[in-house]
């Protein structure tokens, strides 16, 4: 009796570690076909065993058309080959995990932005493979690329927003300002008596000697052209 206890104990123990075993591998392979992330599994030489669907949709390549191919040889071009072979030997050979944002190309050749984590896995101390997990980051690219292209222009309008502006119309002679010239000023339109003032008034209050020319100038110049829209910047 005491024997067949025994052997029943053993048989119980192992259906419960192949019942554990059998869950985690389900697990693992609902995340990996269900990461939104495009992941390829490779061996130990960067030669692909699987992907996921992600990767499917993202690369174009099927399964069955990536499998037993370097992960290079489907999705590196040229001008990215050498950083690429700096990724495998930081990941697949001094088993470290990499980060890069990078280029890849697709099936059909078209470019991908993508965030890379290349990550290696051990069996007791032995390589056996690693992960290529991919990001599409081509519309962050974009949109980061739009953002600073809308930041210069914004500085430069934040600059020419705070320029002091003035007119000055030939046929009364009268300059006309707006509110930043007089903030520039330390004071209001209000406090001047109005946006509107007499060039005589205007050189007695405003123009420092040494830049009396440089308004005669400006002035001078308004007179001699014959663009309507005549505009003079002074610094």
């Amino acid at each position: 009796g005491n024997l067949i206890f025994a052997a029943a104990r053993d048989i119980t123990e192992r259906r419960q570690a192949e019942e554990e075993l059998s869950k985690q591998t389900t697990l693992f392979r609902n995340l990996f076909e269900g990461s939104p992330e495009a992941i390829a599994i490779v061996d130990p030489e960067d030669r692909v065993l699987n992907v996921n669907r992600s990767f499917e949709t993202l690369f174009g390549y099927l399964e069955a058309e990536a499998q037993g191919h370097y992960v290079n040889d489907l999705l590196v071009t040229e001008p990215y080959l050498e950083e690429a072979r700096g990724i495998n030997q930081i990941s697949l050979e001094r088993h470290q995990v990499v980060e890069r944002e990078t280029v890849r190309h697709t099936k059909d050749g078209r470019l991908v932005n993508v965030s890379l984590i290349g990550y290696p896995v051990s069996l007791t101390h032995r390589p056996i493979g690693g992960f290529a997990i991919y990001r599409d980051i081509t519309e962050r690219k974009r949109a980061e690329k739009e953002f600073h292209k809308l930041s210069r222009q914004d500085q430069e309008a934040f600059r020419v927003a705070r320029m002091g502006h003035w007119e000055f119309d030939f046929e009364t002679g009268q300059f006309h300002f707006n509110d930043q010239y007089y903030s520039l000023h330390g004071m209001t339109a209000e406090a001047a008596g109005g946006y509107f003032m007499s060039a005589e008034e205007f050189a007695q209050k405003y123009v420092h000697p040494d830049d009396a020319h440089t308004v005669v100038e400006a002035i001078q110049r308004g007179v001699e052209t014959d663009d309507p829209n005549f505009q003079y910047q002074l610094e």
